[in-house]
C-alpha cells in the first residue's frame, strides 16, 4: 500500500502531499500548503477532504491535515488504485 500511494505521490508531484508513510496495510499523508507549510487549522482541510471522499464512495479517516487509508486485508489492487484516485481527486477539489 505504501509503496503503491508513493507512486501517486510521484506521478502528481504539483498535489500538496507530504510525510507519505505506512505500515502493513495503513497509509498516512499529510497535506500541506505551498512550500510545505501546515494549512491553517480553520481551513479544516482534511476534513474537507474526508468529505468529499465519503461523497465519492470511499472512507478515509483525517486526523487534522494527516489522511488515513485503510483498506482491508483482502483488498483487491483496482479497490487501492480506485482508493487513490479518489484521494487524489478529493485533495484537488478542496485544495484547488
Amino acid at each position: 500500500l505504501r509503496g503503491a500511494l508513493a507512486e501517486l505521490v510521484a506521478l502528481r508531484p504539483d498535489l500538496p502531499f507530504t510525510g507519505v508513510r505506512g505500515a502493513g496495510m495503513v497509509a498516512a499523508v499529510d497535506l500541506r500548503g505551498p512550500g510545505g507549510q501546515p494549512f491553517g487549522a480553520a481551513r479544516r482541510t482534511g476534513y474537507r477532504v474526508y468529505r468529499e471522499a465519503v461523497a465519492r464512495g470511499v472512507l478515509l479517516r483525517n486526523v487534522g491535515d494527516t489522511m488515513y487509508l485503510f483498506p482491508p486485508l483482502n483488498v483487491a489492487r483496482a479497490d487501492v488504485v480506485e482508493m487513490f484516485r479518489v484521494l487524489e481527486a478529493s485533495v484537488e477539489a478542496v485544495v484547488r
